[in-house]
């Protein structure tokens, strides 16, 4: 799995900081990361860096707690993470009873409300039968600290039960980890929400109530929707449903969006009469039933269905309807739209239930260039809402629209259809391994039965409590244990020349294609032990260590050659069309006086320049505009028009788009000091002129030549753009 750049730097922070306060010993390290942004993740490469960095002594031992079933997912996502590590160890109580401990760099799940009760079975002392006090106390009399992680720890601890289990197992160190962390432990990794959005791992934006009325005073919310009936909201929800299920067809994703319905929280038979009209109201209006397996319930009193399925993008389950029980532990990517027919009383369960449908569906590609996709949707009649703090960074809360012969107009208009280059894809990998290991004849030249390896090894002998001797003596490598043999492979990949593939997440391809490679050839089974250390044994002995690193050399080179390293391609979208509907985040304002001419009716505006809001101003003033935007500066969304930069085409995305009273079309980049010194500046003019003639629009690169800004100094460029920075051929802008 390719870890994102957020999630290396909190793992490497996550290190540094644990190792600090393991030397004091029985400390709490918070680590606070949003929702969506792979938190088990970033554990997961946690643990398996940390046993790495302690592989000689091998005294640390985990517990990880979550709530409700949270822990299974762990478990599964972690075991799936370790596949290819033989040295980490994830296990069940039913794995440990036996045993009567927690092994060394072993990892021990268990459902928090399973243990935070004193009348548990694990709590309990039986005669004859184990019980978690004594479970820990064998664990550290063999000389193992204990790393204890509490997931989602808002909903796990404070009571005293809780603090009770806590004491009980006394970690060494305490993780815990929440997207709102509401306690100070005595150190902190942060998760920023921006680099986790800006990485595209959730979408960019949620908004509540699309395309209707909304006011919103300070963090109070009220919509013109809240006259409207359960019917009304729902169906609105479900075309928004269908216009996102076609745009994803439209960009050649094959994903089902998934609409949530928040049921009320009401009395059990209150719930039972509102989830028999909700129902209803889907079956009649809008064929959406558990008949025809449209609709999935998650409720209590309800048939639980098998919901894994559920995340498969092609998922024929349309709609969701749920409570609480979808706040905590269960991951469907493509859950974008959420009904909510109750208050949201509680900003830490409001924040992990939106949490569901802010993950991006394929966070390998990350944001689509259509924003829609990159947006979630909140639809509610709700008479009003408090919009707590943390849910407002992520709100885009205000609504613009297109006027009506803005939204007729069409361009030609260019893009960048992003490619991303990835770590190494075992997919591309292995095919390339095994035909120039064929090619060299890699088995002819290796040595098949090669000696064993020898390992230098320290010996910790002990004579007082106050001196230790560290001896040096060797091994066989093939008596060594599994964990010393892991190690061992661990440093010959990390020795291996992979130029820019030189990442930790390469490795894993590539050990399983060597794992592969040795089963076809050789009928090793790496999964059998002894065949996993021969397989070992040969790629390290000194004599065939050689032809593997020559191997991996070329391999590289041609990967490199196959590996789709074309740049990011331009495309002419040749009827293009301005966006309708437009949002605004709250750190937006409107513009005062207000605006009359621009197209976009509740237009807001943050980090325009200064050239730019004067411009405005001179548009507005001016008796021939009749219409104008402001351009965005990226994405399919917006209009760019393309030109020629270091032998590369790059769409240039032109500030106003300004339409006049006569029907003549006009196209301005508004520049200015340092930005018309620019080395791309001349070419983009260049770019915009030859649109402009092609297509017979007018304008170009404007600047005013006045410190005041007077509407009489703003001038157009029609020259070279070799000869921008000069004086002459700068035409007076009459509007």
């Amino acid at each position: 799995m390719q870890l994102k750049n957020y999630q290396i730097n909190a793992v490497n922070g996550l290190i540094e900081k644990s190792k600090k306060l393991l030397e004091i010993g029985n400390k709490s390290l918070i680590l606070k990361s949003p929702t969506g942004s792979g938190k088990t993740i970033i554990l997961a490469e946690f643990i398996q860096r940390f046993i790495k960095d302690h592989a000689s002594n091998n005294k640390f031992s985990f517990v990880w707690f979550a709530p409700r079933k949270l822990h299974t997912q762990s478990k599964e996502k972690l075991e799936k993470y370790f596949k290819d590590s033989k040295a980490i160890k994830c296990s069940f109580w039913e794995n440990l009873i036996y045993k009567k401990k927690i092994s060394s760099n072993e990892i021990f799940f268990c459902n928090w409300p399973s243990i935070n009760s004193s009348k548990n079975n694990i709590r309990e002392e039986r005669e004859g039968e184990i019980f978690i006090d004594k479970f820990i106390e064998n664990t550290k009399a063999e000389g193992r600290k204990i790393i204890l992680i509490i997931d989602e720890v808002h909903d796990s601890v404070g009571t005293d039960n809780s603090n009770t289990v806590i004491d009980i197992i006394s970690p060494n160190l305490t993780i815990e980890v929440s997207a709102t962390p509401s306690r100070d432990g005595d150190d902190r990794e942060t998760v920023q929400l921006e680099h986790v959005k800006s990485e595209g791992m959730i979408k960019k934006q949620w908004i509540i109530n699309p395309d209707s009325k909304n006011i919103i005073n300070k963090r109070n919310f009220k919509t013109d929707l809240e006259k409207s009936s359960d019917a009304e909201i729902i169906k609105i929800a479900l075309d928004k449903r269908k216009f996102l299920f076609d745009l994803y067809k439209k960009n050649g994703v094959n994903i089902n969006p998934l609409l949530l319905i928040q049921l009320p929280a009401k009395p059990p038979n209150e719930e039972d009469r509102i989830k028999g009209e909700v129902k209803k109201i889907l079956k009649e209006n809008h064929n959406i039933s558990l008949d025809n397996n449209k609709l999935e319930v998650l409720l209590s009193g309800e048939p639980r269905r098998e919901l894994k399925n559920l995340k498969k993008f092609d998922n024929e389950v349309e709609v969701l309807i749920f409570k609480q029980s979808i706040a905590l532990g269960w991951d469907c990517p493509r859950a974008q739209i959420i009904v909510t027919l109750r208050h949201w009383n509680n900003v830490t369960f409001s924040i992990q239930v939106l949490g569901r449908i802010m993950r991006m569906p394929q966070p390998e590609v990350g944001h689509y260039d259509d924003e829609e996709l990159n947006t979630s949707y909140v639809y509610t009649n709700n008479a009003s809402h408090e919009i707590k703090d943390n849910l407002l960074e992520m709100m885009a809360p205000h609504n613009g629209k297109l006027i009506n012969e803005a939204s007729k107009l069409k361009l030609s208009s260019f893009f960048k259809k992003r490619f991303r280059q990835t770590r190494i894809k075992k997919k591309i990998f292995k095919p390339i391994f095994f035909n120039i290991a064929s090619k060299n004849k890699i088995i002819e030249k290796i040595d098949k039965d090669p000696a064993p390896l020898k390992r230098q090894r320290l010996i910790e002998r002990s004579y007082s409590s106050l001196e230790v001797e560290l001896d040096q003596t060797t091994e066989n490598i093939l008596d060594s244990s599994l964990d010393d043999m892991q190690a061992t492979f661990n440093t010959f990949l990390r020795n291996l020349e992979l130029n820019e593939f030189k990442d930790v997440q390469s490795y894993y391809p590539i050990a399983q294609t060597f794992y592969d490679f040795f089963k076809e050839n050789l009928n090793f089974n790496y999964e059998n032990q002894s065949d996993y250390k021969k397989i070992i044994n040969i790629i390290c002995d000194n004599s065939n260590k050689i032809h593997f690193e020559r191997l991996i050399s070329e391999i590289i080179s041609e990967y490199k050659n196959q590996i789709e390293y074309k740049k990011n391609e331009l495309v002419n979208v040749k009827d293009f069309q301005l966006q309708k509907n437009y949002v605004f985040t709250n750190d937006t304002k409107p513009f005062n006086p207000e605006l009359k001419k621009c197209a976009v009716k509740g237009y807001r505006f943050k980090n325009l320049s200064n050239p730019e809001q004067k411009f405005i101003s001179f548009l507005e003033r001016s008796p021939k505009v009749s219409w104008w935007l402001k351009n965005g500066d990226s994405g399919k969304n917006n209009f760019a028009v393309n030109y020629s930069f270091n032998n590369k085409e790059e769409p240039f995305y032109v500030d106003f788009i300004v339409k006049l009273k006569s029907g003549k079309l006009g196209l301005f980049d508004t520049k200015g000091g340092i930005t018309l010194e620019s080395t791309d500046a001349g070419p983009k003019s260049d770019g915009l002129i030859k649109y402009i003639k092609k297509y017979k629009y007018f304008g170009g690169v404007v600047k005013n030549e006045n410190d005041n800004y007077s509407d009489a100094a703003w001038k157009y460029y029609i020259g070279k753009g070799e000869d921008i920075i000069n004086k002459e051929n700068w035409k007076p802008l009459d509007l």
